[in-house]
C-alpha cells in the first residue's frame, strides 16, 4: 500500500507503508542490513530537518544527527506504529535538539 505524502517542514516523503514496516520487522530481529537500509531511506530527510531546526549549524546539525539515530535504535522496541515512522523519528529529533540547547555550550577561544 502506498503511503500519502507526510510533510515534515516543508520535506515530502513518499516511502510504501508497508516497507518500511518490514524494515522495523526486520531490525528487531536483528537484521542490519535493514537498518542500514532504513537509514538511508530517511538520512537525508533527516538531516535537512535537523539542519533548519538547528539554524543551519553543520556541526551541530551532525552531531544530533547522531544522537538522533542512537535514540532511535534503543526506543524503536516501543515503536507502536500509531503515526508513521519518520513522523515518530521527527519527535526524537525535536527532543534532541531541545537537549542540545539546553546543555551549556562549549566557547571556541
Amino acid at each position: 500500500m502506498k503511503a500519502h505524502f507526510e510533510s515534515v517542514s516543508g520535506l515530502q516523503m513518499n516511502i510504501e507503508l508497508d516497507k518500511e514496516q518490514q524494515l522495523i520487522r526486520q531490525i528487531l530481529e536483528g537484521d542490519e542490513a535493514a537498518l542500514r537500509e532504513l537509514v538511508e531511506l530517511y538520512s537525508d530527510p533527516l538531516y535537512a530537518y535537523l539542519f533548519h531546526l538547528l539554524d543551519a549549524n553543520r556541526q551541530d546539525t551532525d552531531d544530533v544527527w547522531q544522537e538522533v539515530w542512537s535514540a532511535m535504535l534503543k526506543a524503536l522496541p516501543s515503536f507502536r506504529g500509531d503515526s508513521r515512522f519518520f513522523t515518530w523519528l521527527c519527535a526524537i529529533a525535536r527532543r534532541k535538539v531541545a537537549d542540545h540547547y539546553r546543555r551549556p555550550q562549549q566557547s571556541t577561544i
